[in-house]
């Protein structure tokens, strides 16, 4: 999507990112999605994973 931030050394594989989210260095993220302004932090690793802000049980990925 628009205006996200990827720092060097991530890898992605297969992930969807959402407008506004940062994901910092060496992050290793497959299948996965980051949602809308969502920070991933340094050194991050996951498979199948949500990254994502909830709110009364809801996610919201805008």
């Amino acid at each position: 999507m628009n205006n996200v931030t990827i720092k060097e050394g991530c890898v992605l594989q297969d992930c969807i990112v959402y407008t506004g989210a940062t994901l910092e260095g060496n992050c290793s993220l497959q299948y996965s999605i980051v949602g809308p302004h969502h920070l991933v932090s340094a050194s991050t690793t996951g498979v199948h994973q949500l990254y994502a802000e909830t709110t009364d049980n809801m996610i919201t990925l805008g």
